[in-house]
């Protein structure tokens, strides 16, 4: 079973309303997994928009605010998902949201995924 998780940066607390979703603290990263996978990005090495912000904020003593947002799902329902939330947040590179996804979703970390 799949779910789709969400990164929030602890130190940007406020009340982040996009379109029908609500959080309290500023969302930076969206991702689909199983098992651990949701952990994986807090040792990754690589030099990433999604990396430097966990170094910015591990360097404050602090843990970027991980969230499972929906469990029990197939592969093809997180992909879907993924990719609904990734638009209604909005990614960076795109200038229309804050998140730091390269890609709309829809994709494994190989880059390739059933809804391709």
């Amino acid at each position: 079973m799949f779910y789709v998780y969400i990164y929030f940066d602890p130190r940007i607390k406020g009340t982040f309303i996009y379109k029908d979703l609500e959080f309290e603290y500023e969302p930076f990263y969206i991702g689909k997994g199983k098992n651990k996978r949701l952990y994986s990005h807090l040792k990754q090495q690589s030099r990433t928009n999604k990396t430097n912000k966990i170094s910015s904020i591990k360097k404050q003593n602090l843990e970027p605010i991980i969230i499972k947002y929906k469990e029990n799902l197939t592969e093809v329902e997180a992909f879907k998902l993924e990719i609904e939330l990734i638009d209604k947040v909005g990614r960076k590179n795109l200038k229309n949201g804050p998140l730091t996804n390269i890609h709309e979703g829809g994709k494994g970390s190989n880059g390739i995924g059933p809804l391709n």
